[in-house]
Parts: C-alpha cells; structure tokens; sequence
C-alpha cells in the first residue's frame, strides 16, 4: 500500500516571466482537476501535496523552476507522482519527468488529463519518462493505486497497453469531497488578479458544478470526459458556501456550460437566493459560461437575481456556414439575440470568437470581425483555431492523413492568441497570419478592466496603482453595461503612455507590431520599460 502523492501541473510557456509583471496581472486559475483527485486522496487518509509551477516560477522569480520540483520532491518522499497534461503543457511535462525520474528512479510516475487520455500509447511513446497513464477521471484510479491494487481499470502501464480495461465512469459525482485548498497555497489564486479571461478585477477561486459537456462542438475536445454528469443543485450551494469561507469577491464557476440543465440551474439559484451568499445579500458574486442558444430572458434572469453578473459566451463566427461547419448548433441570428438578451438583463458579457477554422474563406473572417465589432459586447476575444486532440476536427484530419499526430508539435497547440503553423484554412498562411493579426488587435483595440464599486472601497490603493498604468472602470451600479462603468484613470505618465501606445500600436504596420511582440518580453526584463508595459 502507498501512503504519499504528488500531483503537479507543468507550465504553459505563457507562464515563463510572469515575474516580471505586476502581481496582479499573473494568471491565477486554480489546477481544478488535480485539487479534485487530490482532495479525494487525502480525505482517503493518504498524504498528498500539489505543485503548480506557474507559482514556482512566480515565487522564486525565475523561469528555472524545475529545481523546486526536485527539492519538494525530495523532502516530500513521494509513492506516486501524478502529472497532469494538457496539450500544450506536453514540452514542459516532458523536462520535467525527465528530471524526476533521472533523480527518483524508483517513484512510479503517472500521467493524466486530457493529452494523455486521448493519446495513451503516443504518449508512451513520445515520453520515455512516464510509466503509467490514467485514461479519464483520475479520482478513483488513484485511490486504486494507492491502495495497491493490481490490473487497475483505467490505468494503462508501458509495456501493457493490450491488456488495458477500460473504467466506467463514475456518474455520482456528488460523492467527491469540495476542493480542498490546504492542499495548495491558497493565497496565490486568492491575491487580487486582472482576470483576463472576464476583464474584472478581484480576489476569486473558480470551480465547477458538471464535467464535461453534452455538446460536441468539431473544435472542442470535451468529447474525452464524456459522458456529462453534475453535481446536484443540493452539493452546489454547500460548495459555495465552503469557497465563500475564503478571503475572495468572486466565485467562478468554470462549467462548460451552466444551463445544460434548466431546471438543475433554476434550482441552484433559489439556493443561493435563500442561502443569502451572493449579491445583494453580501459583496461575493459569481460568474459562469452559457451558449448562446441558452441563452433566454428566463434564465438570464434568474442568474442576474441569484449574484451573477457575468457571462461568457463562445459566439466563435459571423458565418452561418462556419457555424453549421463547427457543429455549433447556433446561427448568428441566435448569437446577436443572445447579446441583446444579456445586455437587456444588465449582465456583463465576454464574446468570444475565432478565425482560421477548416476552409474558411477570408470573406467569412471579414464576416466575423464585422459581426464582432457591431456588437455593444463588454469584452471580446479572438482566437485562433487549433486542432486539439480529442476534438472532432483533430480526429478527422488523422483519419485522412492531413495530420501526422507523430509529427505535431503539441506546444503549438496552446496559445489561442497567436498564429499556428497548422493552417486549414483556405488561404495562405502569411496572409492568414496578417487577417488574424489584424482581427486580434481590433478585438483588444479600447479594452478596458473593470471592478466594482465595493472592489474599489476595498482595495482602494490596489486600484489607484492599477489605473496609474492601465484603463480602469467602476461599475457604479447593478447593470453591467459600459454605460454604467465610470472612467477611473490616473493622472500619471504611465497611464498616460499607455493610453497613446496602445492606440498607436493599433494603427502600425503588421511587420512592426509582429517585431514588438517578438521583443516584449526582453522588454519587460528592464524595470524601466516593465512600468510602461503594465497592461496584463
């Protein structure tokens, strides 16, 4: 029988000189899925500790994280090490259990997420270092492990993949203990954030009430965690009120989508409503993502009533084409009523679209820019498409030979907001890198952060030095419309020069501001230019 685990979360090369920015411009999304296996393990009565080395490289100011990975390791003497692995964390996670098993040869190393799951034996494969890979939910696989059992279903070992059993999936998810943040420090996804993924400022934690997804949009790659299950409404309301313990304004509830269910929705709010736990009740609030064909007055409604304030909604494109091509089962018809429902019920709303989809024409990227911009959207983003395995898209270009999944370089399929160099689109890739470059800039081009007003009489130093260096507005009341947010702008150089940079950089020529992005990070290494560049 094991006694000890360590579970770890490699970095995205996003988080590398993270740093060197502001502490409130670092990315502090909670590793969801390894707090839920390891709160799971410890209520079990084994010892187990979480790394998340986005806050190594923070807390020890250096992208040479690895080094604290083996000293934990070390002193924490663990049985089993868990990695979790997304796509685009695969280069990291490769150098890491590298490492760990060069310096621990005899701990048994164990993947799991989605990378893994959907790719158990080319991960085998491509990383020499691993010795075993949990295919799904890992919760009960490791306390099969733990527990020192042998020919565990789930659980696929080098050297026997053929002889791999499948696990059912557990449909009771309301057997699993809340997320347990003594396994982690707490204070680094709880410290004040520029959320860039809501454009809000505040102290949050995320969580999730459902896994998975009864959608299977052709770019998603939530197929790999069906089927879809949820907490009930019940569990719901007792998590928050566990989180609400915490020292946070804001609950994120991370589902892939919140109104899969009505009525299971409906439920969950009058609990939070009788439980008095979100605004107006109490300054906490909550945020959460909806499709746009959920989207109704009713249920928007009722969000607004039980403390959300804000949704995100993935509209991805202005061509019905491309929509029916992705499987969105929306139109955007459906999309642009959606908007206008969420701006009618004063809730905040984050649009989110994406170019470079499988034969899309430049004139339907110019449809989706267009589309965008006549929306009176709160935060839009725009990102470009990847073929992420475990999607429909990736499937299908394996199957017929477009792509070599032996070949890919899993790094490129993480950052959303940069060109890949897998283009499927119908036109070039040096003039798709320019359409999407173009439609980037006008997706951020006036973007503005926002806090509450409550947020501003908390931390009212924390705000002021925020708005001396980047644009800041205050929600003054309970609509969530730009119509009601109040400039909050500093007068100082900073400010100021961001002001003028930003929109000059809008209007320079694509070769100069692919250069600047080139440069960027050597800039934000001189404390002179970092003060200049506090935009997160």
């Amino acid at each position: 029988m094991k006694s000890k685990m360590l579970l770890i979360l490699p970095p995205n090369e996003a988080d590398f000189n993270t740093f060197t920015k502001p502490p409130w411009g670092i990315c502090r999304v909670p590793p969801i899925g390894l707090i839920a296996v390891g709160s799971y393990i410890h209520s079990k009565g084994y010892e187990v500790k979480i790394i998340d080395c986005r806050e190594l490289i923070v807390k020890h100011k250096t992208n040479d994280y690895i080094q604290y990975i083996t000293k934990a390791t070390g002193e924490f003497e663990p049985d089993i090490i868990g990695i979790n692995i997304l796509t685009a964390l695969f280069p990291e996670a490769l150098r890491i259990t590298h490492k760990l098993k060069e310096d621990f040869p005899d701990c048994l190393i164990i993947a799991g997420g989605v990378h893994p799951s959907v790719e158990p034996e080319l991960t085998l494969q491509q990383n020499q270092y691993i010795d075993a890979i949990c295919v799904g939910a890992g919760e009960e696989v490791c306390l099969d492990i733990m527990e020192g059992k042998n020919n565990i279903p789930g659980l696929t070992y080098r050297g026997h993949t053929n002889s791999y059993v499948n696990r059912p999936v557990e449909m009771n998810i309301d057997k699993y203990p809340f997320p347990n943040y003594d396994l982690v420090n707490a204070g680094f996804y709880t410290e004040f954030t520029l959320n860039t993924l809501t454009g809000w400022g505040y102290r949050g934690l995320t969580t999730v009430t459902s896994r998975s997804c009864p959608y299977s949009c052709k770019f998603c790659a939530s197929d790999w965690s069906k089927p879809f299950r949820w907490h009930s409404p019940e569990y719901v309301v007792e998590m928050v009120k566990h989180l609400s313990t915490y020292d946070i304004d804001t609950i994120g509830l991370g589902d892939d989508t919140i109104a899969a269910n009505k009525d299971r929705l409906l439920k969950i709010c009058q609990g939070f409503i009788d439980a008095r736990l979100f605004h107006p009740y109490s300054n906490l609030r909550w945020l959460c993502a909806i499709r746009a064909n959920q989207a109704t007055p009713d249920i928007l409604e009722a969000i607004k009533e039980a403390g959300c304030f804000s949704v995100s909604i993935g509209l991805e494109s202005g061509s019905d084409r491309m929509l029916k091509m992705m499987d969105k089962k929306s139109t955007v018809a459906i999309n642009g009523r959606a908007c206008t429902y969420v701006k009618e019920a004063g809730l905040h709303l984050v649009a989110a679209f994406m170019v470079g989809v499988p034969d899309e024409t430049e004139e339907e990227m110019n449809d989706t820019v267009a589309f965008m911009q006549s929306l009176n959207v709160n935060l839009k983003g725009m990102g470009c498409f990847r073929p992420l395995p475990g999607s429909p898209f990736y499937r299908e270009f394996v199957a017929n030979g477009t792509l070599i999944k032996e070949e890919i370089d899993w790094g490129d399929l993480g950052n959303f907001s940069t060109p890949t160099k897998y283009v499927f689109c119908s036109i070039p890739e040096k003039r798709f890198e320019r359409i999407f470059d173009k439609a980037l800039n006008k997706a951020h081009i006036g973007t503005w952060t926002t806090v509450h007003e409550d947020i501003l009489l908390k931390y009212p130093k924390l705000i002021k030095d925020i708005a001396s260096r980047t644009n800041v507005k205050v929600c003054r009341s309970n609509d969530y419309w730009s119509s009601t947010h109040i400039a909050y702008r500093m007068f100082s150089p900073y400010a100021l020069g961001n002001y003028t940079l930003l929109r000059l950089y809008s209007i320079l020529p694509y070769r100069l501001r692919r250069w600047i992005r080139t440069m960027r990070p050597k800039f934000r290494s001189v404390p002179f230019f970092r003060k200049w560049m506090g935009e997160y």
